[in-house]
């Protein structure tokens, strides 16, 4: 058995009130089993979409919209370059596609500073 992350809060969110811990662990019957699940956690991390297009300078990330990304110069030329393919594929087939907008909410002073 592991303890993997563990937090705590206070009762009704008021700093009067007693804390609560959480605790998360996982457990496997045996030791291997628990060594080839961590070792999976480690090589999933390595893969994380959101760590790797933020080092490569594709897309980032603002607490105006905190979702949906923000792509980058690099990460647009990626984005129009499958557009462009979904395009032709579309022509080729017969699809549609379709186009949800991000809605992003901008405090007032911000936008009358600039």
């Amino acid at each position: 058995m592991a303890v993997t992350k563990n937090s705590s809060a206070y009762f009704l969110g008021d700093a009067k009130n007693d804390t609560f811990q959480r605790v998360y662990g996982m457990s496997f019957p045996d030791s291997k089993q628990m060594t080839e699940y961590k070792k999976y956690l480690e090589e999933a991390a390595k893969r994380d979409h959101r760590r790797i297009g933020k080092d490569q300078e594709l897309w980032t990330f603002n607490e105006l919209s905190p979702g949906s990304a923000f792509f980058l110069p690099m990460g647009m030329r990626i984005y129009n370059t499958l557009l462009n393919f979904i395009k032709v594929r579309r022509n080729v087939t017969s699809l549609t596609t379709t186009l949800l907008t991000d809605i992003v909410r901008v405090p007032q002073k911000r936008i009358l500073r600039g």
